[in-house]
Order: structure tokens, then sequence, then C-alpha cells
């Protein structure tokens, strides 16, 4: 009912596009993620301001630990029941967001509207794992060792900006394995 009205008052028209479930396991299904978004906003309805704060990040993690509503224990789509699970946010999807939402948004934050070099920002990446990929593991069998988000990102970067595109003998580290290997 609230929805018809804000349609026709700002001439909402619906997206086009059609949600993507092909090979994606039950919990990370569009309905799902939707709901634990609503429960974000509805459990902390000030999130952006409380990241803005710069808490640590503990309280944040702390946070994002709720259950969705008793509805999403017995369904992951709309109308469709299932069996009784409860589907609240796993620890490796917070540091997920972490890693792709709050800290891009904090340093972007820090950086522009508050002329600081991003330093919380940085810290919250020291705070959190590595990440476990198959271009970290490669790193790993070379003997670079990644202990946390920030050395993983990192590597990430010289990756994707070195690796990718053959331009080892503009990186260090690519410069030194060249030279070690002959």
């Amino acid at each position: 009912m609230e929805y018809g009205f804000l349609k026709a008052k700002y001439r909402l028209q619906c997206i086009p596009s059609q949600l993507k479930f092909g090979r994606m396991r039950p919990r990370n299904l569009p309905h799902i993620k939707l709901a634990q978004l609503a429960a974000l906003f509805h459990h902390i309805p000030n999130f952006c301001q409380m990241v803005l704060d710069f808490p640590d990040i503990k309280k944040i993690k702390k946070l994002l630990q709720f259950d969705l509503s008793l509805y999403w224990n017995t369904h992951y789509s709309f109308g469709k029941e299932s069996k009784e699970q409860k589907k609240n946010i796993s620890p490796s999807f917070i540091n997920h967001l972490f890693l792709n939402a709050i800290i891009p948004f904090t340093f972007h934050y820090q950086k522009i509207k508050m002329d600081q070099n991003g330093e919380k920002a940085l810290s919250y990446l020291e705070a959190l794992p590595s990440e476990k990929n198959s271009i970290l593991s490669n790193w790993d069998s070379i003997g670079i060792k990644s202990n946390n988000a920030l050395n993983s990102q990192s590597l990430l970067h010289l990756y994707k900006h070195y690796c990718q595109p053959k331009k080892c003998l503009n990186c260090n580290i690519g410069r030194a394995i060249l030279v070690k290997s002959q």
C-alpha cells in the first residue's frame, strides 16, 4: 500500500532486469541478501552515521550479528517454504562487506570530506584476516605470505597491475623473482 503511494508520487518505475539465480548457494540467493540488507537498516537505522563515527572494527562486527525475521527461517525466496534454518550474516560475509563497502566508504569519506589520509580505513584493513583465493595461494607458493587484509589487498593490486599485464620488469618483486631464477 505504501509502495503504491510512493510509486505514484515519485513516478517510480520497475527495474526491467531479472534477479539471477544460477550457480548460487541458497544462503546467497538475492532474496536472502535483500532481506539481510533490510534487516541491517531495520536494526541499525543510522548505520552510515555510526560507521562515520569510526568505531572499533569489533563494535561494527558485533552490530552486524543479528537475526532475520522468523519468515526467513523457513524461506529462501518469497512464497516458497523450505526446511527451517537461520540465515543470519556469516562472519566471512561481514569481512566481505567490510572489504567491498565499509572500508571504501570510510576511506573516501576521510579523504574527500575530512581532508585526512584514510588511516581509519587502513586500520580496518589491518584488523581483518587475509582473504583466501587462488591468486593469494600463488603468492604464498613463492614465499610471499599475507597475514591481514591490507597485505592481501596489496598483493591483489600488484597482481592486477603488474602480473596480469606481464609488466614483471616494472615490479620490484617481479624483477627479484626473474633475477633469482637465472
